[in-house]
This record gives structure tokens, C-alpha cells and sequence, in this order.
């Protein structure tokens, strides 16, 4: 079955979900919904239910002895293993390519280990998951170039066990010989893309013209909202549309993504298209310089961040790993307000700084941090 027939069903299906339920469209959680229904495309009923979290262990002891990756649990998101090689030149190229290799419960465990150990044995940088459910993005894999991505994309598509147990790909995602394909930022393409089905049926309610919904013109409600309110920049109704998603810094994110749903659409649309997306995106996500010119101005700010921070945990590792958040997702919520240091570190664009030394430098979080005696002396002016 081609994208645009599964596409236009799974728009039936929720408009059915409706006409049968007519209150849905009006819960909370309307747009999870619609999440959970559209990650299940192309799984099969005895996979949708099964919970594949047991392999986690697995993958952990396999990969302690691998070269080139590194294996852990998550403990801010137990619905995921993780798996990396490099993740902060991976991170720091501003914007990834990322790469949805959805496998069934056969095959999932011996094919993510086949992928990853691929990764590993020709050291291609990757930011990846697995997830604990079966669905069309169980596996997602983050690359920092199309050589890297063509790579894993070949080797994907000419193994046979990997190909036998593939699941057929988002149909509203770029695909690209069998794998779909989406730029993001820090944000989700299911997610948005989610908001926008919720968008369009309530619209389609309220006007009275529910039976009317279809594939075409849900492309041009997209179209329509985009011009409006991304190209115009109406705040006002992006952070009441997209309030789950909606802060200051993700608004280019979304106005992203949805440009490419929209480029998506177009038949026509190519490979060489997405990549050009794709380097637009790593332009705009390119570190800018901001405040705290200087070096030294930085890491002085580095250091009050961490005496802060020591002080309000009481241990160095948990202020390091506070810092870390914070410099990873921007969310100011990972420091202390003891001493006006939240403000501050929004104030003075911190992340964006470490960002831009780090994207300077080419180097990771942890060698930003040094290891021996220049290790102990951050940690000795930290200390109170």
C-alpha cells in the first residue's frame, strides 16, 4: 500500500474515531491520541500491545564490548535506551539527520544490534534510541552528514534479516529507500505533526464539516496555518496551538518541521530536496555568538554556575549534571534560583555560548570539563 493511501486512512480512521465519539475532540489529551494512533501505522495487532523493555539488559551487556558505542539506560526517560558514538559532534553540527528504522519484535533484537554495532565498527558519530514499544519509530537514529546517513542507509537496505522485519514507515515522512527520514531540532516531527491533526479536526468540527475531511485538504489547512501564523510570526496563537511544544527557542523548530510536512506532501519531492531542507535547518541552528564575550568571562560564569549549584545539591557531580541539563535541552528549570543564577544564565545566553566554544573548539561536553589536575582546579574553585 503506497503513503498517500495509508495517509488518507489513518485521517479516516481519526475522523471515524469522532463521528463515534464526538467528545474526544475536545479532551486534554486529544493530541496524545492521535500520537498513540499514528505510531502504530504498519505494526501489526500482536506487536502494538507488547512491551520489548526486556531486551534493554541485553543490549547493555552486548555493547559493554563493542567498539565505538556507548550503551546506557536512561534515567529521565525509562520508556527509551539509549545508544551514542561521539555525541557531541554529533550535537554540535546544530542539527541532525534523523533516520526512523522501525523493526518488529522478531527482529528487533538481533537487527538493532547488527545497526549499532555497524555504527560502531566504522565509528559513525550518532545520537539513537530504542524504544520499549513496537512502533514505526522504535529505532530512531541521529546523524551529523549525508555520508554518514547513506552509509547506515545502505547497509539497512541490503541486509536482508533488517529488511524482513522492517515496518512500513510514517506515511506522512519523507521516505527514502525504505527509511523515513525528518530534521527536528529539539523538538518531535510526530509530535508537531500530531498537533496539526488536532488542529484540523477541531477546525473541522466546529465548522460543521467533519465528513468533509481528506488528505487534501489537510495538506492545505498545514499550508494555510503556516503562512499565517509561522511566516507571521503569531505568537499569541502559536503558544495557545502549540502549547505543549510552544517556548521562545522552538519556534524556528516548528516552523521547520512544518515546512517540511508541508514539502513532504509534493510527490515531487526528492532526496536531494530533503538535504537541502536539512542544511537549512544546520544553518539556522548554527551557535551565534552572544554574551559572556570572552572566554574568561565564560568560565568564570562557569564557576559561580557550579559554586551555585554545589551549594544548593550539596554534591559536585549532581551540580555538574544539573549544568549539563541545562546546556543540553535550555531549560532553565535545571538550575537554582539561589543567587538570581536562572536569570542570569538566560540573560547572558549561556547555553548558547557553550554551544558556540564547543562548535569552535570541535570538542565534547565531558572534554570541555578537562580530566587530571585541570579537572581538579574547576573543581577546587567550585568547591565552598
Amino acid at each position: 500500500m503506497n503513503n498517500i493511501k495509508r495517509a488518507d486512512q489513518f485521517l479516516k480512521r481519526v475522523r471515524d474515531l469522532i463521528s463515534t465519539y464526538p467528545g474526544v475532540v475536545n479532551q486534554e489529551n486529544f493530541s496524545d491520541i492521535i500520537y498513540g494512533e499514528l505510531i502504530r501505522q504498519g505494526v501489526s495487532p500482536e506487536d502494538q500491545t507488547k512491551d520489548v523493555s526486556y531486551m534493554f539488559s541485553e543490549f547493555y551487556d552486548y555493547f559493554l564490548t563493542k567498539k565505538n558505542v556507548n550503551a546506557f539506560f536512561d534515567s529521565s526517560n525509562k520508556y527509551f535506551f539509549r545508544l551514542e558514538n561521539n555525541y557531541q559532534q554529533v550535537i554540535n553540527k546544530g542539527e541532525q539527520i534523523k533516520m526512523y528504522i522501525p523493526l518488529d519484535e522478531e527482529h528487533l533484537e538481533k537487527g538493532a544490534k547488527e545497526i549499532f554495532t555497524f555504527l560502531g565498527e566504522n565509528n559513525i558519530a550518532h545520537v539513537s534510541k530504542v524504544a520499549k514499544k513496537i512502533r514505526f519509530d522504535d529505532i530512531v537514529v541521529r546523524v551529523g552528514n549525508p555520508e554518514d546517513a547513506e552509509k547506515l542507509n545502505n547497509f539497512v537496505n541490503n541486509n536482508s534479516y533488517i529488511m524482513e522485519g522492517l515496518i512500513e514507515p510514517n506515511p506522512f515522512a519523507f521516505t527514502h529507500n525504505n527509511i523515513a527520514y525528518a530534521s527536528d531540532g529539539k523538538e518531535s516531527y510526530n509530535g508537531v505533526f500530531s498537533n496539526y491533526v488536532e488542529l484540523y479536526f477541531k477546525e473541522k468540527t466546529k465548522d460543521g464539516s467533519l465528513a468533509d475531511a481528506n488528505l487534501v485538504d489537510f495538506y492545505r489547512f498545514i499550508g494555510n496555518y503556516y503562512n499565517e501564523n509561522l511566516v507571521k510570526m503569531n505568537e499569541d496563537k502559536l503558544k495557545v496551538d502549540f502549547s505543549d511544544e510552544y517556548r521562545a527557542r522552538s519556534l524556528d523548530d516548528i516552523k521547520l518541521i512544518s515546512h517540511l510536512i508541508i514539502k513532504t506532501s509534493d510527490p515531487e519531492f526528492t532526496y536531494q530536496d530533503y538535504l537541502s531542507h536539512y542544511e537549512n535547518s544546520k544553518q539556522l541552528h548554527k551557535p551565534k555568538p552572544v554574551g559572556l564575550e570572552t572566554e574568561e568571562d565564560f568560565e568564570r560564569f562557569m564557576r559561580h554556575s557550579l559554586d551555585v549549584m554545589c551549594r544548593r545539591t550539596g554534591d559536585m557531580d549532581k551540580a555538574k549534571s544539573q549544568i549539563q541539563l541545562f546546556l543540553y535541552t535550555g531549560d532553565p528549570r535545571y538550575l537554582s534560583r539561589t543567587d538570581n543564577l536562572r536569570n542570569d544564565a538566560v540573560r547572558l545566553k549561556f547555553k548558547d555560548r557553550f554551544d558556540q566554544i564547543l562548535f569552535e573548539k570541535d570538542i565534547e561536553f565531558k572534554e570541555y570539563w578537562g580530566t587530571g589536575k585541570e579537572k581538579q582546579n574547576l573543581d577546587n574553585k567550585a568547591k565552598v
